[in-house]
């Protein structure tokens, strides 16, 4: 997880050089969902129970819904 969040900020900090206020909640916010996305799919991919139960009875459902 920790090497996706650097490599994430490292790329947003070569193509997001300016200061504004808009680029430094981005810099906060894309490294940390990515950090989240690798910590699930980890978990996902080791068959942690917890995962499992949040995919089956959370995620899979939502994701039925807005397919239609």
């Amino acid at each position: 997880m920790a090497v996706v969040v650097i490599i994430s900020l490292q790329l947003f900090d070569t193509y997001f050089t300016e200061g504004s206020f808009r680029n430094k909640i981005l810099r906060v916010v894309i490294p940390s969902l990515t950090g989240m996305i690798a910590y699930g799919a980890a978990a996902f991919g080791l068959k942690i129970e917890e995962a499992q139960y949040i995919y089956n009875d959370f995620l899979k459902p939502i994701a039925n819904k807005i397919r239609g």
